[in-house]
């Protein structure tokens, strides 16, 4: 992160921000495989809320950034206060993860059992890599569209962004109550319709207040994915590098969302070329029967009573 704010040069940059992309990764790969483990023990879906906490954070980082740029911080200033928050506030946090060595093991799948059933790593990494392309293009190119789009000021150009962000954290910290209720398949393929019919509402009404709505519904739909996704991943055999194809496959999507937007916005406008994101949520809604089971039995389609 300070490497980042320190580079002098494009290559500097571009090494930082690797090394950075790579510690990530294996930390959102541990993070998760940790979650799956602590579901299991829960006996009841929570991953859902777990992610709600990083969505949390991601609307409290927006309201740093304006902070940070109201008092014309340097990048450097800016990045080393939040790495020494990060850091200083993450160590007692340590202390609290569960010692899941050895335990990153399906539940439905012999203990000895370590390949990795490709079967079922394809489609929920094909579920992720939508939701993920969604997300990245709702985050690069939502203010552009209002802005260059529809003309609105750089004040109002935020607010979809916002309200994306809004609607994510909000749907997340209710989603386990959902899959409860109404099972993860059924919560997965509604999440997919609603972010499809969110998204379109935004697009097709050429109104800054109805683009807004549509982003905010955009991001409660696609909420709840992803943690089902990684949920699921981490429990149809082949433990933990099972679960890291499924994030490493769901991540290439937030790589590449935002290029291949910009690319076929450049051809045929950015209204056409965010169309592609509603097709990628009717692909999420097609393959939801994949996330169709948890942590301690199947989940599916009629209502499931978790013990507790």
């Amino acid at each position: 992160m300070i490497g980042g704010a320190l580079a002098d040069d494009l290559r500097e940059l571009a090494a930082a921000v690797f090394v950075m992309g790579v510690a990530s990764g294996a930390v959102d790969v541990a993070m998760n495989a940790n979650a799956v483990v602590v579901e299991r023990r829960a006996g009841r879906p929570i991953m859902s809320g777990i992610h709600g906490a990083w969505s949390a954070a991601l609307l409290c980082t927006s309201v740093v950034a304006a902070a940070a740029a109201a008092l014309d911080l340097s990048p450097a200033q800016h990045f080393g206060a939040i790495a020494l928050a990060v850091a200083v506030g993450s160590v007692p946090l340590l202390h609290g993860l569960l010692d899941d060595r050895g335990q990153m093991v399906s539940a439905e799948a012999p203990r000895e059992g370590t390949r990795t059933p490709w079967s079922a790593v394809l489609p929920l990494g094909v579920i992720g890599f939508c939701s993920f392309f969604g997300e990245g293009s709702a985050h690069d190119w939502s203010a552009v569209y209002l802005r260059d789009g529809l003309g609105t000021t750089p004040a109002v150009a935020v607010l979809p962004f916002t309200g994306f962000a809004i609607g994510m954290t909000a749907s997340r910290l209710l989603a386990d109550r959902l899959v409860i209720r109404f099972g993860a398949v059924t919560v997965a393929r509604v999440g997919g319709l609603a972010a499809a019919a969110g998204l379109g509402f935004g697009l097709v009404v050429p109104a800054p207040a109805a683009s807004i709505l549509g982003f905010t519904l955009f991001g409660a739909g696609l909420a709840p994915v992803v943690p089902l996704v990684f949920s699921r991943g981490g429990n149809v055999g082949g433990g933990a590098p099972a679960l890291g194809w499924v994030v490493t496959i769901s991540y290439v999507g937030g790589m590449l969302g935002p290029a291949v937007i910009g690319l076929a916005a450049g051809a045929v406008g950015l209204r056409l070329a965010l169309s592609v994101v509603i097709l990628l949520a009717l692909v999420i809604a097609a393959l939801a029967r994949w996330v169709g089971a948890g942590p301690i039995g199947p989940i599916n389609d009629l209502p499931v009573e978790w013990p507790g």
